[in-house]
Protein backbone atom coordinates (compact mmCIF):
# COMPACT_ATOMS: atom_id res chain seq x y z
CA UNK A 1 0.00 0.00 0.00
CA UNK A 2 1.50 3.51 -1.16
CA UNK A 3 1.59 6.39 1.45
CA UNK A 4 -0.68 9.33 -0.37
CA UNK A 5 -1.31 12.34 1.38
CA UNK A 6 -4.70 12.65 3.28
CA UNK A 7 -6.10 16.51 3.83
CA UNK A 8 -8.51 16.56 7.02
CA UNK A 9 -10.98 19.56 7.07
CA UNK A 10 -11.41 21.20 10.33
CA UNK A 11 -13.65 24.29 10.63
CA UNK A 12 -13.35 26.06 13.80
CA UNK A 13 -15.82 28.20 15.55
CA UNK A 14 -15.63 28.94 19.50
CA UNK A 15 -14.81 25.69 20.47
CA UNK A 16 -12.22 25.71 23.14
CA UNK A 17 -14.00 23.32 25.31
CA UNK A 18 -13.73 20.59 23.21
CA UNK A 19 -10.29 21.51 20.29
CA UNK A 20 -7.56 20.15 22.12
CA UNK A 21 -9.56 16.70 22.40
CA UNK A 22 -10.35 16.96 18.81
CA UNK A 23 -6.87 18.08 17.40
CA UNK A 24 -5.15 15.85 19.76
CA UNK A 25 -7.39 12.57 18.33
CA UNK A 26 -6.13 13.80 14.56
CA UNK A 27 -2.80 14.17 15.64
CA UNK A 28 -2.32 11.03 17.09
CA UNK A 29 -3.50 9.09 14.06
CA UNK A 30 -1.46 5.72 13.02
CA UNK A 31 -1.13 6.87 10.08
CA UNK A 32 0.87 10.22 9.51
CA UNK A 33 0.82 11.57 5.54
CA UNK A 34 -1.08 14.19 6.69
CA UNK A 35 -2.05 17.92 6.16
CA UNK A 36 -4.75 19.42 8.52
CA UNK A 37 -6.33 22.38 7.86
CA UNK A 38 -7.52 24.01 10.62
CA UNK A 39 -10.30 26.79 10.05
CA UNK A 40 -11.00 29.65 12.44
CA UNK A 41 -14.17 31.17 11.55
CA UNK A 42 -13.18 34.51 13.30
CA UNK A 43 -13.76 32.66 17.14
CA UNK A 44 -14.10 34.89 19.76
CA UNK A 45 -13.07 32.20 22.36
CA UNK A 46 -9.09 30.91 22.97
CA UNK A 47 -9.83 28.29 20.00
CA UNK A 48 -6.67 30.11 18.10
CA UNK A 49 -4.40 29.93 20.83
CA UNK A 50 -5.57 26.00 21.08
CA UNK A 51 -5.16 26.11 17.36
CA UNK A 52 -1.66 28.01 17.49
CA UNK A 53 -0.13 25.74 20.08
CA UNK A 54 -0.96 22.58 17.43
CA UNK A 55 0.66 24.48 14.22
CA UNK A 56 3.68 25.32 16.17
CA UNK A 57 4.55 21.63 17.23
CA UNK A 58 3.67 19.84 14.05
CA UNK A 59 4.32 21.16 11.17
CA UNK A 60 1.95 19.03 9.22
CA UNK A 61 -1.25 21.05 10.75
CA UNK A 62 -2.12 24.53 8.40
CA UNK A 63 -4.08 27.17 10.24
CA UNK A 64 -6.17 29.44 8.43
CA UNK A 65 -8.21 32.83 9.90
CA UNK A 66 -11.41 33.99 8.32
CA UNK A 67 -11.64 38.12 9.77
CA UNK A 68 -15.46 37.57 10.11
CA UNK A 69 -17.52 35.12 11.16
CA UNK A 70 -18.78 33.55 7.88
CA UNK A 71 -20.05 30.29 8.49
CA UNK A 72 -19.13 26.53 8.66
CA UNK A 73 -19.68 26.32 4.83
CA UNK A 74 -17.53 29.25 3.71
CA UNK A 75 -14.71 27.81 6.45
CA UNK A 76 -14.77 24.10 4.94
CA UNK A 77 -14.45 25.61 1.18
CA UNK A 78 -11.71 27.74 2.20
CA UNK A 79 -10.32 23.82 3.46
CA UNK A 80 -11.28 22.71 0.25
CA UNK A 81 -9.57 25.12 -1.74
CA UNK A 82 -6.04 24.89 0.02
CA UNK A 83 -6.09 20.98 0.70
CA UNK A 84 -3.08 19.00 -1.75
CA UNK A 85 -4.10 15.14 -0.87
CA UNK A 86 -5.23 12.55 -2.58
CA UNK A 87 -7.77 11.70 -0.08
CA UNK A 88 -9.85 14.24 1.51
CA UNK A 89 -12.09 14.29 4.89
CA UNK A 90 -13.89 16.40 7.21
CA UNK A 91 -14.12 16.71 11.04
CA UNK A 92 -16.30 18.79 13.12
CA UNK A 93 -14.26 20.94 16.33
CA UNK A 94 -16.19 18.87 18.64
CA UNK A 95 -15.23 15.11 17.47
CA UNK A 96 -12.65 12.57 18.27
CA UNK A 97 -11.30 10.83 15.36
CA UNK A 98 -10.37 7.13 16.44
CA UNK A 99 -6.42 6.43 15.83
CA UNK A 100 -6.62 3.66 12.91
CA UNK A 101 -9.70 6.22 11.23
CA UNK A 102 -7.26 7.30 7.99
CA UNK A 103 -5.17 3.98 7.71
CA UNK A 104 -8.55 1.86 7.91
CA UNK A 105 -9.92 4.33 4.54
CA UNK A 106 -6.74 4.59 2.62
CA UNK A 107 -6.15 0.84 3.11
CA UNK A 108 -9.43 0.39 1.40
CA UNK A 109 -9.53 2.62 -1.21
CA UNK A 110 -5.57 2.13 -2.60
CA UNK A 111 -7.00 -1.92 -2.38
CA UNK A 112 -9.97 -1.03 -4.61
CA UNK A 113 -9.10 1.47 -6.80
CA UNK A 114 -12.54 1.34 -8.65
CA UNK A 115 -14.09 3.37 -5.53
CA UNK A 116 -14.63 6.66 -4.89
CA UNK A 117 -15.03 6.78 -1.01
CA UNK A 118 -15.76 5.28 2.29
CA UNK A 119 -18.47 6.25 4.25
CA UNK A 120 -18.26 5.26 8.09
CA UNK A 121 -19.76 5.47 11.10
CA UNK A 122 -19.36 7.09 14.73
CA UNK A 123 -19.94 5.98 18.75
CA UNK A 124 -22.22 8.93 19.76
CA UNK A 125 -20.86 10.79 23.13
CA UNK A 126 -22.21 12.66 25.57
CA UNK A 127 -20.79 16.58 26.32
CA UNK A 128 -18.58 15.22 28.79
CA UNK A 129 -17.56 12.02 26.44
CA UNK A 130 -19.87 9.30 28.52
CA UNK A 131 -20.92 6.67 25.25
CA UNK A 132 -24.52 7.55 24.27
CA UNK A 133 -24.11 4.09 21.91
CA UNK A 134 -23.64 3.79 17.96
CA UNK A 135 -25.15 4.88 14.79
CA UNK A 136 -27.33 1.58 13.55
CA UNK A 137 -24.36 -0.02 11.28
CA UNK A 138 -25.06 -2.13 8.30
CA UNK A 139 -22.23 -5.03 7.76
CA UNK A 140 -19.16 -3.91 5.48
CA UNK A 141 -19.63 -3.59 1.52
CA UNK A 142 -19.26 -2.26 -1.81
CA UNK A 143 -22.25 0.19 -2.09
CA UNK A 144 -24.22 0.19 -5.78
CA UNK A 145 -25.35 3.71 -6.89
CA UNK A 146 -29.19 2.73 -6.08
CA UNK A 147 -28.67 2.37 -2.38
CA UNK A 148 -27.23 5.87 -1.93
CA UNK A 149 -29.84 7.62 -5.23
CA UNK A 150 -32.34 6.45 -2.22
CA UNK A 151 -30.60 9.07 0.21
CA UNK A 152 -33.68 11.64 -1.56
CA UNK A 153 -36.02 9.85 0.27
CA UNK A 154 -34.73 8.58 3.57
CA UNK A 155 -31.29 10.99 5.30
CA UNK A 156 -28.08 11.88 4.03
CA UNK A 157 -24.64 10.97 4.90
CA UNK A 158 -23.00 14.19 6.98
CA UNK A 159 -19.44 15.20 6.09
CA UNK A 160 -17.63 13.78 9.37
CA UNK A 161 -18.21 10.33 7.42
CA UNK A 162 -16.99 10.85 4.30
CA UNK A 163 -13.45 10.04 3.20
CA UNK A 164 -13.30 10.47 -0.58
CA UNK A 165 -11.06 10.86 -3.09
CA UNK A 166 -10.13 14.18 -4.77
CA UNK A 167 -11.31 13.89 -8.06
CA UNK A 168 -14.92 12.59 -7.09
CA UNK A 169 -15.86 15.70 -5.11
CA UNK A 170 -13.21 17.81 -7.28
CA UNK A 171 -14.81 21.67 -8.00
CA UNK A 172 -17.69 20.28 -6.01
CA UNK A 173 -18.38 23.11 -2.85
CA UNK A 174 -20.50 23.93 -0.15
CA UNK A 175 -23.19 26.61 -0.80
CA UNK A 176 -21.74 29.54 1.51
CA UNK A 177 -25.59 30.97 1.80
CA UNK A 178 -26.47 28.24 4.03
CA UNK A 179 -24.30 29.44 7.19
CA UNK A 180 -24.98 26.69 9.85
CA UNK A 181 -27.01 23.13 9.96
CA UNK A 182 -27.93 20.58 6.67
CA UNK A 183 -24.63 21.95 4.61
CA UNK A 184 -23.97 18.17 5.00
CA UNK A 185 -26.83 17.41 3.47
CA UNK A 186 -26.69 20.18 0.35
CA UNK A 187 -23.38 18.68 -0.18
CA UNK A 188 -24.19 15.35 -0.25
CA UNK A 189 -27.36 15.63 -2.69
CA UNK A 190 -25.21 17.22 -5.30
CA UNK A 191 -22.94 14.29 -4.81
CA UNK A 192 -25.40 11.91 -5.53
CA UNK A 193 -25.14 13.38 -9.35
CA UNK A 194 -21.79 12.31 -9.52
CA UNK A 195 -23.15 8.24 -9.20
CA UNK A 196 -19.92 8.04 -6.29
CA UNK A 197 -18.78 4.37 -5.55
CA UNK A 198 -18.92 3.70 -1.90
CA UNK A 199 -17.40 1.82 0.92
CA UNK A 200 -19.55 1.25 3.65
CA UNK A 201 -17.30 0.82 6.79
CA UNK A 202 -19.42 -0.49 9.71
CA UNK A 203 -16.59 -0.09 12.68
CA UNK A 204 -16.92 3.32 14.12
CA UNK A 205 -13.99 5.62 12.99
CA UNK A 206 -14.89 8.32 15.18
CA UNK A 207 -16.74 9.54 18.61
CA UNK A 208 -19.95 12.22 17.77
CA UNK A 209 -20.58 14.59 20.59
CA UNK A 210 -23.83 15.42 21.38
CA UNK A 211 -23.47 19.37 22.41
CA UNK A 212 -26.30 21.16 23.63
CA UNK A 213 -25.33 24.34 21.88
CA UNK A 214 -24.38 22.57 18.76
CA UNK A 215 -23.99 24.60 15.36
CA UNK A 216 -25.75 21.06 13.67
CA UNK A 217 -29.13 22.04 16.28
CA UNK A 218 -29.73 25.25 14.64
CA UNK A 219 -30.27 24.11 10.97
CA UNK A 220 -31.07 25.90 7.91
CA UNK A 221 -33.99 24.25 6.61
CA UNK A 222 -34.62 21.12 4.86
CA UNK A 223 -37.42 22.46 2.92
CA UNK A 224 -34.89 25.12 1.37
CA UNK A 225 -32.36 22.20 0.64
CA UNK A 226 -34.70 20.28 -1.40
CA UNK A 227 -36.02 23.19 -3.54
CA UNK A 228 -32.88 23.08 -4.98
CA UNK A 229 -33.27 19.34 -6.87
CA UNK A 230 -36.09 19.51 -9.03
CA UNK A 231 -38.52 16.69 -10.21
CA UNK A 232 -37.06 16.21 -13.39
CA UNK A 233 -33.62 15.61 -11.96
CA UNK A 234 -34.38 13.45 -9.33
CA UNK A 235 -36.17 10.99 -11.81
CA UNK A 236 -33.74 11.24 -13.78
CA UNK A 237 -31.01 10.28 -11.26
CA UNK A 238 -33.44 7.81 -10.23
CA UNK A 239 -33.87 6.34 -13.75
CA UNK A 240 -30.27 6.12 -14.74
CA UNK A 241 -29.27 4.14 -11.01
CA UNK A 242 -32.16 1.30 -12.51
CA UNK A 243 -35.35 2.02 -10.74
CA UNK A 244 -39.04 1.35 -11.61
CA UNK A 245 -41.64 4.15 -12.12
CA UNK A 246 -43.27 3.40 -8.74
CA UNK A 247 -40.38 4.02 -6.79
CA UNK A 248 -39.37 7.00 -8.51
CA UNK A 249 -43.13 8.30 -7.85
CA UNK A 250 -42.84 7.49 -4.41
CA UNK A 251 -39.13 9.28 -3.77
CA UNK A 252 -41.08 12.63 -5.55
CA UNK A 253 -43.52 12.28 -2.70
CA UNK A 254 -40.93 12.68 -0.35
CA UNK A 255 -39.48 15.40 -2.36
CA UNK A 256 -41.84 17.23 -2.46
CA UNK A 257 -43.25 16.47 1.03
CA UNK A 258 -39.69 18.22 1.89
CA UNK A 259 -39.86 21.40 -0.05
CA UNK A 260 -43.71 20.98 1.44
CA UNK A 261 -45.44 20.88 -1.99
CA UNK A 262 -47.85 18.96 -0.12
CA UNK A 263 -50.42 18.85 -3.35
CA UNK A 264 -47.69 17.69 -5.58
CA UNK A 265 -46.60 15.58 -3.09
CA UNK A 266 -50.06 13.90 -2.68
CA UNK A 267 -50.17 13.65 -5.95
CA UNK A 268 -47.34 11.31 -6.33
CA UNK A 269 -48.24 9.06 -3.57
CA UNK A 270 -51.33 8.57 -4.95
CA UNK A 271 -49.81 7.13 -7.88
CA UNK A 272 -47.10 4.73 -5.80
CA UNK A 273 -50.21 3.93 -3.90
CA UNK A 274 -51.74 2.18 -6.65
CA UNK A 275 -49.00 0.38 -7.23
CA UNK A 276 -48.24 -1.13 -4.15
CA UNK A 277 -48.32 -4.25 -4.47
CA UNK A 278 -44.62 -4.14 -6.07
CA UNK A 279 -43.01 -3.13 -2.72
CA UNK A 280 -42.02 -5.20 -0.56
CA UNK A 281 -43.92 -5.44 3.12
CA UNK A 282 -41.38 -3.08 4.84
CA UNK A 283 -41.58 -0.85 1.95
CA UNK A 284 -45.13 -0.90 1.79
CA UNK A 285 -45.33 0.25 5.45
CA UNK A 286 -43.13 3.61 4.37
CA UNK A 287 -45.70 4.48 1.44
CA UNK A 288 -48.58 4.24 3.78
CA UNK A 289 -46.97 6.59 6.29
CA UNK A 290 -45.91 9.21 3.46
CA UNK A 291 -49.19 8.75 2.06
CA UNK A 292 -50.90 9.20 5.49
CA UNK A 293 -48.71 12.44 6.30
CA UNK A 294 -50.28 14.20 2.72
CA UNK A 295 -53.40 13.13 3.40
CA UNK A 296 -53.17 14.97 6.81
CA UNK A 297 -51.42 17.29 5.26
CA UNK A 298 -53.70 18.38 2.83
CA UNK A 299 -56.52 18.11 5.77
CA UNK A 300 -58.33 14.81 4.53
CA UNK A 301 -58.47 13.27 8.19
CA UNK A 302 -60.67 10.05 7.70
CA UNK A 303 -58.84 8.40 5.11
CA UNK A 304 -55.22 9.31 7.01
CA UNK A 305 -56.49 7.31 9.88
CA UNK A 306 -57.47 4.90 7.82
CA UNK A 307 -54.22 4.41 6.19
CA UNK A 308 -52.55 4.92 9.75
CA UNK A 309 -54.37 2.01 10.73
CA UNK A 310 -52.98 -0.33 7.56
CA UNK A 311 -49.30 -0.27 8.85
CA UNK A 312 -48.38 -2.96 10.57
CA UNK A 313 -44.57 -2.41 11.02
CA UNK A 314 -42.62 -2.28 14.41
CA UNK A 315 -40.26 -0.27 12.89
CA UNK A 316 -42.16 3.13 13.61
CA UNK A 317 -45.20 2.32 15.67
CA UNK A 318 -44.71 5.07 17.91
CA UNK A 319 -45.02 7.30 15.40
CA UNK A 320 -48.39 5.40 13.97
CA UNK A 321 -49.69 6.08 17.39
CA UNK A 322 -48.72 9.17 17.72
CA UNK A 323 -50.40 10.35 14.12
CA UNK A 324 -53.78 8.35 14.68
CA UNK A 325 -54.06 10.32 18.07
CA UNK A 326 -54.12 13.56 16.53
CA UNK A 327 -56.51 12.60 13.61
CA UNK A 328 -59.08 11.39 17.16
CA UNK A 329 -58.30 14.60 18.68
CA UNK A 330 -59.74 16.46 15.60
CA UNK A 331 -62.84 14.29 15.41
CA UNK A 332 -63.27 15.47 19.01
CA UNK A 333 -62.40 11.94 20.64
CA UNK A 334 -60.01 12.94 23.29
CA UNK A 335 -60.32 10.23 25.42
CA UNK A 336 -58.97 7.94 22.65
CA UNK A 337 -56.70 10.33 21.89
CA UNK A 338 -55.45 10.68 24.63
CA UNK A 339 -54.48 6.36 24.94
CA UNK A 340 -53.09 6.72 21.76
CA UNK A 341 -50.55 9.61 22.63
CA UNK A 342 -49.46 7.41 25.89
CA UNK A 343 -49.29 3.92 24.19
CA UNK A 344 -46.74 6.41 22.00
CA UNK A 345 -44.58 7.10 24.89
CA UNK A 346 -44.91 4.01 26.60
CA UNK A 347 -42.73 2.32 23.39
CA UNK A 348 -40.38 5.81 22.53
CA UNK A 349 -40.58 7.62 26.43
CA UNK A 350 -38.28 10.39 25.22
CA UNK A 351 -40.82 11.03 22.08
CA UNK A 352 -41.73 14.54 21.63
CA UNK A 353 -44.53 15.08 19.70
CA UNK A 354 -47.04 13.02 21.73
CA UNK A 355 -45.48 14.54 24.97
CA UNK A 356 -46.32 17.90 23.41
CA UNK A 357 -49.59 16.56 22.34
CA UNK A 358 -50.38 15.63 25.93
CA UNK A 359 -49.58 18.92 27.20
CA UNK A 360 -52.01 20.40 25.05
CA UNK A 361 -54.79 18.09 25.92
CA UNK A 362 -53.97 18.75 29.48
CA UNK A 363 -54.04 22.29 29.13
CA UNK A 364 -57.41 22.49 28.51
CA UNK A 365 -59.76 20.65 25.96
CA UNK A 366 -59.94 23.52 23.33
CA UNK A 367 -56.06 23.78 22.64
CA UNK A 368 -55.20 22.35 19.38
CA UNK A 369 -53.40 19.23 19.22
CA UNK A 370 -51.56 19.16 15.85
CA UNK A 371 -48.15 17.33 16.17
CA UNK A 372 -48.23 15.70 13.79
CA UNK A 373 -45.31 13.34 13.10
CA UNK A 374 -44.59 13.86 9.15
CA UNK A 375 -41.77 11.11 8.79
CA UNK A 376 -40.54 8.19 10.34
CA UNK A 377 -38.33 8.77 12.95
CA UNK A 378 -36.22 6.04 12.57
CA UNK A 379 -36.45 4.70 9.14
CA UNK A 380 -32.45 3.61 8.22
CA UNK A 381 -30.80 2.67 4.89
CA UNK A 382 -31.30 -0.60 3.38
CA UNK A 383 -30.13 -2.15 0.35
CA UNK A 384 -33.22 -2.81 -2.11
Amino acid sequence: MGCPLVSIIVPVYNAERFLNETLNSIKSQTYNNLEVLVINDSSSDNSVEIIEKFVKSDFRFRYFYNTTNQGVSHSTNVGLSQCKGEYITFHDHDDVMLPSKISSCVEILENNTELDGVITIAEYISEDGSPLGTKTALPDYITNNPFFVRAFERSYIPTWAMFMRRDIINKLEFDDNIKIGNQDADFFLRLLYRRPQLYYLSNPQNRFRQVSKSLSKKSTSTCEIYKKHNDVDIAKLYTQAGYSKVVIDYALAKANLWRENIESALNYIISAHERISEFDEEEKDNVYFIYATCLYLNQLFEPCLEILQKIEGKSFRAETLNNQGVCWAIFGDLTKARDYFESALSILPEYIDPKNNLFALNASESMPVRHFTKFPLRSVYKTI
